[in-house]
C-alpha cells in the first residue's frame, strides 16, 4: 500500500511429522522473559559516529512510538515522553532508540536495530532477525514495560530514512518480534516530520501472525491513537474502514468523538478476515483539520490449518492418545516455527515449537534431530510442558511468503 514493500506479510503453510520423547514438567513451557537483558552494540572496535539526537524535550519536534505487546498496547509522544536517537557503528550500522518518561526519565521502551554484518541500515525490508549480534544477518532487541525476551526473532522494515552526516534525522521504522517462539510484539518508530495538526498513529498496524478464514477470533484487537499536536482547537468525527479488505476489519470500540485532547484518544480495530492471503485495509478518522489514514495490514492463512497428534506412551498405554484438532494459529520465521492449536470444544491448548538455534532456515525434505543438527523441538500442553532430551521432526512441505 502507498508504495510501501508488503511483500513479508504473507501467509505460511507447513506439514511435519514429529517424533518425541521426553518428561512432563509443570509449567506452561514458555521461557521467562529476561527484562534485566542489557541493550548493547557488540562487535570489536564500534565507535559512536554521532551524538545522540534528542526529541520532544520542550523544543516543539514531533515523534511517535507506538507498540502492541502480547497484553497491551502503548503510545509514546512528546506530550508525555523523550526520545534519545543514537547512530552506532563506522558506518552507520546501527540505532539505538530510547524512550524515557517526561517526568522521572525512567525508560519505557528501547530498541537496537542492526544491519546486517558490514551494511549499513537504509530502507528496506530486514527479515528473519536475531536477538543477538554474534551470527550473520540482521538483529532487532526490544524491551518495553513488559519485559525483554528469552529468545527473540522477527524482522523490520525501514520504510523511510535520512540523514545528516552521520546521524539519523528522519525514520518511518516497523517491526515485529517473536518472544521464545510463542509471544508476538509488533511496533513503530517515528520521527522527523513536519509537525500536524492532528496525528493518528500507529500509521501501520498489522496482525503479525496469521488466522483461519471463519474460524473463532482468540486475539484482541489494535488501538489506534488520535490526538491533537498543535495548540489549535480540533475535532474528531466518525472513522470508518476503508480500502479493497475493508470487510476484513471492524472497528470494535470507538473512543474518540467530539474534541480532541493532546493525551489522544483510541480507537480500537480487530482482524477477521473472510478470504485467504495478505488483507489490507484503512482506517479513515476525519477531524476538523483534515483527515488522517492509518493502514492495517493482516495476514489470513492460505488454506485450512489443523493437527492431528498421536502420543504413546512407552510405560503405560493407558496414557496413549490420539487427537484431531481443527482449530490452530501459527507464526514462523524461516528458522523458528510455532504452532498453537484447541482440540475441538475445548479452552486447553497444545502447542509446538521448533527451531534452528544457529538461525538457519528449515528447509522441506529434512529430517531433523533434536539436540543434533542445531535443532531443538519442544511440545507443550496447557500449564505442562515436554521438553524433549532425543527426537525427530520430517519438514514434508514448507512454505513461507516472507522469506
Amino acid at each position: 500500500m502507498d508504495g510501501r514493500s508488503t511483500g513479508w506479510r504473507g501467509a505460511a503453510m507447513l506439514l511435519v511429522s514429529l517424533g518425541l520423547t521426553g518428561a512432563l514438567v509443570g509449567t506452561d513451557g514458555i521461557a521467562p522473559a529476561d527484562a534485566s537483558r542489557p541493550l548493547a552494540v557488540s562487535g570489536s572496535g564500534e565507535q559512536s559516529v554521532a551524538a545522540d539526537i534528542v526529541l520532544g524535550d520542550g523544543r516543539g519536534e514531533n515523534f511517535s512510538v507506538a507498540t502492541s505487546e502480547w497484553d497491551r498496547d502503548t503510545f509514546w509522544t512528546p506530550h508525555n515522553s523523550i526520545l534519545s536517537v543514537s547512530d552506532r557503528g563506522t558506518i552507520g550500522e546501527s540505532l539505538v532508540l530510547t524512550v524515557y518518561t517526561k517526568r522521572n526519565r525512567h525508560i519505557t521502551f528501547q530498541a537496537l536495530v542492526y544491519a546486517p554484518d558490514g551494511q549499513r541500515l537504509n530502507v528496506g525490508d530486514y527479515r528473519n532477525t536475531k536477538g543477538s549480534f554474534g551470527v550473520p544477518g540482521p538483529a532487532l532487541q526490544v524491551s518495553t514495560t513488559t519485559g525483554g525476551c528469552g529468545t527473540e526473532t522477527g524482522h523490520f522494515e525501514i520504510l523511510d530514512l535520512a540523514r545528516n552526516g552521520a546521524q539519523t534525522v528522519r525514520l518511518w521504522l516497523v517491526y515485529e518480534r517473536w518472544c521464545d517462539g510463542l509471544q508476538v510484539g509488533t511496533g513503530e518508530v517515528r520521527f522527523g516530520y513536519p509537525k500536524p495538526k492532528v496525528d493518528a498513529w500507529p500509521h501501520v498496524a498489522w496482525r503479525a501472525y496469521p488466522l483461519d478464514v471463519g474460524e473463532p477470533i482468540r486475539e484482541r484487537p489494535f488501538a489506534v491513537r488520535v490526538r491533537k499536536v498543535a495548540a489549535d482547537s480540533a475535532t474528531v468525527g466518525s472513522p470508518q474502514i476503508v480500502g479493497a479488505d475493508a470487510a476484513d476489519f471492524r472497528i470494535t470500540n470507538n473512543r474518540c468523538e467530539g474534541s480532541l485532547t493532546e493525551a489522544g484518544c483510541r480507537i480500537w480495530v480487530r482482524f477477521d478476515p473472510t478470504g485467504p492471503g495478505p488483507r489490507h485495509a484503512r482506517l479513515k478518522i476525519p477531524t476538523s483539520r483534515g483527515v488522517n489514514y492509518t493502514d492495517l495490514d493482516g495476514i489470513a492463512e492460505q488454506g485450512t490449518s489443523a493437527w492431528t497428534l498421536d502420543m504413546d506412551n512407552r510405560v503405560d498405554d493407558t496414557y496413549d492418545r490420539h487427537y484431531d484438532i481443527p482449530l490452530t494459529w501459527n507464526g514462523l520465521n524461516d528458522h523458528d516455527v510455532w504452532s498453537e492449536a484447541w482440540p475441538d470444544g475445548t479452552e486447553d491448548s497444545w502447542r509446538l515449537r521448533f527451531h534452528h538455534s544457529s538461525g538457519a532456515p528449515i528447509t522441506a525434505g529434512e529430517t531433523y534431530v533434536s539436540g543434533q543438527d542445531d535443532v531443538n523441538v519442544g511440545l507443550a500442553h496447557g500449564t505442562g510442558a515436554i521438553y524433549t532430551g532425543d527426537g525427530w521432526l520430517r519438514v514434508d512441505d514448507f512454505a513461507n511468503p516472507r522469506s
